[in-house]
């Protein structure tokens, strides 16, 4: 529960960074003093102001989302155990193939939205595919 009450806002503020470039002002901080580099230009990146809004979206979102993958069972046994475990052996093997895939089908500026959305991939596919794992124990146990 405290899970879903972290990752739904916080995916909801990342989508907004992402596609509305929404940001709280408050968030934005003078980085002018740490001015080490001679390519700090707003061609690429402004090492000037840094906006800290889709990190914190971004953060967020993967701590609702280990909170959600990880909690505790009602009642928890070797079998819960175990089949976590085969769920998370499954999610990781298919995010690397889905890499893979993405490796080989996305280029530039879109790799990097590939990148960003698999950040979340593994724990999403494990909370699917451990969920209907213990869906389908719970039928047969019925």
């Amino acid at each position: 529960m405290i899970g879903l009450m972290i990752f739904l806002p916080a995916f909801l503020l990342s989508l907004a960074t992402l596609y509305n470039e929404f940001t709280f002002d408050f968030l934005t901080m003078d980085l002018r003093g740490t001015q080490n580099f001679d390519f700090d230009s707003d061609f690429l990146f402004n090492l000037k102001y840094q906006n800290f809004t889709d990190e914190v979206g971004i953060i967020l979102t993967i701590v609702g989302l280990l909170f959600i993958a990880f909690s505790k069972e009602k009642h928890e046994d070797e079998m819960i155990n175990y089949i976590r475990l085969k769920a998370l052996m499954w999610s990781v093997l298919w995010n690397s193939l889905i890499v893979i895939f993405c490796v080989a089908v996305f280029y530039n500026s879109l790799f990097l939205n590939v990148l960003l959305y698999n950040l979340c991939t593994t724990l999403i596919l494990f909370i699917i595919k451990f969920n209907f794992d213990l869906f389908k124990l719970k039928r047969k146990a019925e």
